[in-house]
């Protein structure tokens, strides 16, 4: 249990470095991926003055369980893509003949 503890308070402190800045770049008409950026920049160990993640391997574990989201939800977007696309093909070949 003692190593999930650091694993739990660094998502903590992502998600929250992470909402701040979405809603300040919200306010500011910026891109949101900027303050994305900027918020990983101040969760870093790089900022003295700021909290900081504990542990630099959790960081890496959150990173790999982001990309798995990621790529499921790019997997369930391809294929309503895939199924449009085969449904757009066929209604065109039916309207060739």
């Amino acid at each position: 249990m003692s190593q999930l503890e650091p694993l739990i308070a660094d998502l903590a402190l992502i998600l929250i470095c992470a909402g701040a800045m979405t809603l300040l770049f919200k306010q500011l008409k910026q891109p949101v991926v900027l303050g994305y950026i900027v918020a990983g920049f101040l969760a870093s160990p790089n900022m003295p003055y700021m909290p900081s993640v504990t542990d630099g391997h959790s960081v890496h574990v959150w990173s790999e369980i982001g990309v798995i989201f990621l790529l499921f939800a790019l997997g369930l977007h391809s294929d309503n893509m895939t199924k449009t696309f085969t449904e757009n093909l066929t209604s065109r070949e039916n309207q060739q003949q």
